[in-house]
């Protein structure tokens, strides 16, 4: 049976700077998004339909959040339908600015929920470079 769903990208959540940054912001840019995947014969996940709800892949448009402090997104995909073979996919790829060094990856990271359990409820995707660390926060409504 398929399960229609929305997810709302509520925010991203600084739960460290670290020791690299001055001050206590991170200076978060990058994308967030759900996917609706499913497994291609040769064992290969495929997006069937993505919805980006955050995209600032240019550092220039870089968001800076107070350690302990939540930047609000609240941007929400249309309805998606995740089908009996298929998996929602919450999370993206966040980066740190950085004025004096590169600037830091703290990764590509998504849930991933099958089908069978996908209810209603938060999830939350961890991102993290050494001692830097952020939650991107995510609402699931099952329609």
């Amino acid at each position: 049976m398929t399960k229609r769903v929305k997810v709302e990208a509520v925010g991203i959540q600084n739960m460290q700077t670290g020791t690299e940054e001055p001050g206590w912001d991170l200076e978060i840019y990058g994308h967030l998004g759900a996917w609706a995947i499913f497994t291609n014969p040769s064992g290969q996940p495929q997006a069937r339909l993505q919805h980006l709800l955050m995209n600032n892949m240019d550092p220039d448009q870089r968001q800076s959040i107070t350690q302990g402090s939540t930047l609000h997104i609240g941007r929400t995909t249309p309805e998606m339908e995740i089908r009996d073979n298929e998996e929602l996919w919450v999370g993206g790829h966040l980066k740190e600015h950085d004025d004096t060094s590169p600037n830091d990856s703290l990764g590509d990271h998504h849930h991933k929920i099958p089908h069978s359990v996908l209810v209603q409820g938060t999830q939350r995707v961890h991102f993290q470079e050494d001692d830097q660390i952020c939650e991107a926060i995510f609402e699931i409504t099952v329609l």
